[in-house]
């Protein structure tokens, strides 16, 4: 699938394993970090209404219970509300950082009353301690830790195996141009793990404009950009026409690149392969798990012992850890 002229790929890794055949195609590899797992929590979030009916002072004056007007109900315990507390004197408002210092905060913290001020925030003082806490209601909806929300949130982030998904695709002028699109290519990548951008310019090293549109890039041992090419005395098997086995990208690492990009800059029509074959790797851990328990848990426990030499490298790298992790 890299044999796409002005095609670029962008791949959760350690989602898709990555196959690719024998050929002259002439690509470039970014890795980076994205936290993209939030997005389907926010997506959520939008939907709903922050509009309160009851709010009130319960379990012994330990925590505050509210009922949102479409019928959902929470509760807040009395030390995670001063800690959460939005004031000017608890919070920069710039950076959203806590700055009171956490060891003047009682140790016992009781609810005197609670109350919602004309703008709908939500106004807390403690009996252990002179000060008026501000939450607003976007803040209590969003980290809502009731059992109803919870379940909603695990449903979300439940990881649905589709065996007919087709991947998705999205011209990469719409992304530049279009929140919406941006926050699809987000949605896709978070969700699906995988999706096509089209219309990217085949030019040198301009897949960092793609990647650094969502996140930072990771340096590794190849550098940010890796370029991936045919040559003759190959030291690394990426370098060859031999096709390659499925397999994931820096397994070794400590710390794995959280998404990969796949450029395709060359292509001619009479060369035969190149074809990129992507499979889910969680699908593949679910069915180990279920079929070989005994096996699965030796994978994510035992540690194993990922080495890379080359002498004709500088740097070898040798890592410890189990091969899967949870």
């Amino acid at each position: 699938m890299l044999s796409v002229v002005r095609a670029s790929y962008a791949v959760r890794n350690l989602l898709s394993a990555v196959y690719r055949t024998g050929s002259s195609n002439s690509c470039q590899l970014s890795h980076s970090k994205s936290r993209h797992g939030f997005i389907k929590n926010i997506s959520s979030f939008h939907k709903r209404s922050t509009e309160i009916e009851t709010i009130n002072v319960a379990h012994e004056k330990n925590a505050l219970s509210l009922k949102w007007k479409n019928g959902e109900l929470a509760s807040f315990h009395s030390k995670w509300l001063r800690f959460n507390c939005r004031c000017d004197k608890c919070t920069n408002q710039t950076s959203s950082s806590w700055i009171w210092p956490a060891h003047k905060v009682p140790l016992d913290l009781t609810l005197k009353s609670v109350n919602t001020s004309d703008n709908g925030d939500i106004n807390i003082q403690w009996n252990e301690e002179e000060h008026e806490g501000i939450l607003t209601k976007e803040h209590l909806l969003q980290h809502s830790y009731s059992e109803e929300n919870r379940r909603r949130l695990r449903d979300e982030t439940k990881l649905q195996f589709q065996t007919d998904m087709t991947v998705a695709e999205l011209s990469w002028r719409d992304v530049q141009s279009s929140e919406d699109s941006l926050y699809r290519w987000l949605r896709y990548i978070g969700d699906q793990g995988i999706c096509l951008l089209t219309d990217v310019p085949a030019e040198h090293h301009y897949i960092k404009n793609v990647a650094t549109k969502i996140a930072s890039l990771t340096g590794t041992l190849y550098g940010e950009i890796l370029d991936v090419k045919v040559l003759k005395n190959v030291i690394n098997a990426a370098y060859g026409r031999q096709a390659l086995l499925f397999h994931t990208d820096f397994g070794i690492y400590e710390a794995q690149p959280g998404v990969q990009f796949l450029h395709c800059l060359k292509f001619d029509d009479t060369v035969l392969g190149g074809e990129t074959l992507f499979v889910d790797l969680y699908h593949i851990a679910e069915v180990f798990r279920t079929d070989y328990p005994e096996e699965f848990r030796t994978l994510t426990e035992v540690p194993f012992t990922f080495t890379r030499i080359h002498y004709a490298r500088d740097a070898p790298v040798s890592y410890g850890s189990p091969p899967a992790s949870l």
